[in-house]
């Protein structure tokens, strides 16, 4: 026994030392390297889910996120809805309409974040999703996408961010808005210089697309009958073909003719606009059940939105199927054509003039007859891309000449001068927050068809993000979304927006700094570097789900990369 005594103490010393070496790699890891973080709001919906609820529509199928109704201060109730006051939200694909009471709701997804370490050069890059402290109470962490770096000008216009480096581009004395000085690029998500076909820039884009309607989720019953109806409406689907020979009234699309023939989008049906169908409000569900189900919401202040995806499955009868995808915006026409086996992107100027094979490939195989070929044509930030079966075949960008004030112009039919008037700055709201003026040049889309019969699946329409331009609580115009509120970064600055642009407090509304944040940097609407934490990567732990059983359950179905 007393050979054995020192062994054992020995042995226990060994574990605990073991322990605490573990503990303490942990604590060094959580501090210096990757943290775990929950999502409070909706700010970045649908990217990232807040503390939400969740609906599936029995019509369509359709799963969606609503943000929470019922609230004490900023923490939602647990139950949501009663008998009395029920939650009434519309299906986003069909307008159904809804009732539930007693709704559990659903936590916000919990992310992992990598830690920046800039000295040692682990710096954030743009349109990274960012943890940082909130300048105006950095007891809170928000979460936002990095838009604008240390050193640049940004300028919001018409939903696309535009950055300017005033150091290697100096002012033009002659010129008196900010807006048209010369030095002005649109950013592009996915921009040639730094790889067209890069793996980050194909996810980014990919993962921020945000549905408008998409023929999959067409209800069983067009008719949208529910108890809770006053009267019926027939669903309409936004989609309308060119003369006889369609049929327009499942998921997929069939076309029986053999002539020339298009399919259009109708902006009456469902407006292209920058809805997010995680703001759905009981005034606005109180309207729509008043007046109808024809379309899921009633409009309200929503804005015109050109930075589209058009997709669709074609599966062609017989050999010769000729297709294009036509987007009709800005003052330009934007054409990608799929014949035999070569891709093409052409665009029609102002005066009527075509640009032909801006960007070309090919695919072998493309639209042969009995199989199903996967057509996507982009039209998003200044930029055309034509993606077959998931695969980038060709792109052409557009407008690299343009400033602010150009794309303002093109955006709005009307130069800057006119819609400013005198007042500048403004006295009042923000004159470019104002939706009735981007509505004349708003997106007219369609498919093109030639050498039927086939049929069409998967049908949608998808919109980019859209950094609204806002207006601030003091009545002012929100940061960088005006000329005279136009925000030039110092080399420790940053600017930030949510994706869910038109319900998030970020860069654009911010109009006070903590004390002790602006002891760091008093600057209204950015983020110093001081106060950054880390860049998203992965939610690993998505929304709880509570059902039968009361015991919380992650649904990891929606594990997922954070792009």
């Amino acid at each position: 026994m007393t050979t054995s005594e020192p062994h054992q103490s020995l042995s226990i010393r060994e574990t605990l030392t073991s322990i605490i070496i573990a503990f303490a790699l942990a604590f060094v890891f959580r501090a210096f390297v990757v943290e775990a973080f929950v999502i409070p709001t909706g700010s970045m919906a649908p990217t990232l889910m807040g503390a939400h609820m969740r609906f599936r529509s029995p019509q369509t199928g359709y799963d969606w996120a609503v943000d929470p109704w019922d609230k004490v201060g900023e923490r939602p109730k647990p139950i949501q809805g009663d008998l009395v006051n029920p939650i009434r939200v519309n299906d986003p694909m069909s307008g159904y309409p809804m009732s539930k009471h007693g709704l559990r709701r659903h936590t916000g997804d919990r992310i992992l974040v990598l830690k920046y370490l800039i000295p040692f050069g682990l710096r954030p890059t743009r349109f990274d999703a960012v943890v940082f402290k909130n300048p105006g109470g950095p007891q809170t962490n928000f979460i936002k996408r990095l838009i604008g770096l240390p050193g640049e000008q940004i300028a919001l216009v018409d939903g696309d961010v535009f950055v300017r480096t005033p150091a290697s581009t100096p002012d033009d004395p002659s010129i008196a808005s900010v807006w048209a000085q010369p030095g002005w690029k649109i950013v592009r998500k996915w921009d040639s210089r730094d790889g067209m076909r890069s793996r980050r820039g194909l996810h980014l884009q990919a993962s921020v697309w945000q549905p408008i309607f998409s023929s999959e989720f067409a209800p069983l019953d067009p008719e949208l009958t529910t108890a809770q109806a006053s009267r019926n409406r027939r669903f309409r689907t936004p989609w309308s073909g060119d003369g006889t020979g369609w049929d327009l009234s499942g998921a997929s699309y069939r076309y029986a003719g053999s002539g020339a023939t298009a399919l259009r989008w109708d902006e009456r049906v469902r407006p292209i606009v920058d809805r997010n169908a995680y703001n759905q409000a009981l005034s606005e569900s109180t309207r729509s059940e008043r007046d109808g189900w024809s379309t899921p919401l009633k409009r309200g202040k929503q804005f015109p939105v050109s930075d589209v995806r058009l997709r669709c499955g074609v599966e062609p009868a017989g050999a010769g199927l000729t297709v294009a995808a036509i987007v009709e915006t800005r003052g330009h026409v934007f054409r990608a054509r799929f014949e035999n086996d070569a891709v093409s992107i052409d665009m029609r100027e102002p005066d009527g003039t075509w640009r032909n094979a801006l960007g070309a490939g090919t695919v072998r195989g493309l639209l042969a007859p009995g199989r199903v070929s996967s057509l996507e044509f982009w039209h998003v930030d200044q930029a055309l891309h034509v993606l077959v079966d998931g695969r980038h075949i060709a792109s052409a960008t557009y407008g690299d000449d343009w400033s602010p004030e150009d794309r303002l112009e093109h955006a709005t039919g009307k130069p800057i001068e006119a819609i400013l008037g005198q007042s500048d700055p403004p006295g009042g709201e923000n004159p470019l927050a104002v939706p009735s003026l981007y509505e004349q040049t708003g997106p007219v889309i369609r498919w093109e068809f030639s050498g039927g019969p086939f049929t069409l699946h998967r049908v949608g329409l998808d919109r980019d993000l859209f950094y609204r331009p806002a207006t601030r609580p003091s009545k002012q115009p929100g940061w960088s979304t005006h000329p005279s509120t136009t925000r030039t970064l110092t080399a420790t600055q940053y600017f930030a927006c949510g994706d869910n642009s038109a319900n998030s407090s970020d860069g654009r509304m911010w109009e006070s700094v903590d004390p002790w944040v602006a002891q760091i940097d008093d600057l209204a609407g950015i983020v110093p570097e001081r106060l950054l934490i880390g860049k998203a990567f992965f939610v690993y732990f998505p929304s709880m789900q509570r059902g039968a059983v009361p015991l919380p359950s992650p649904d990891f179905g929606r594990l997922r990369w954070v792009w």
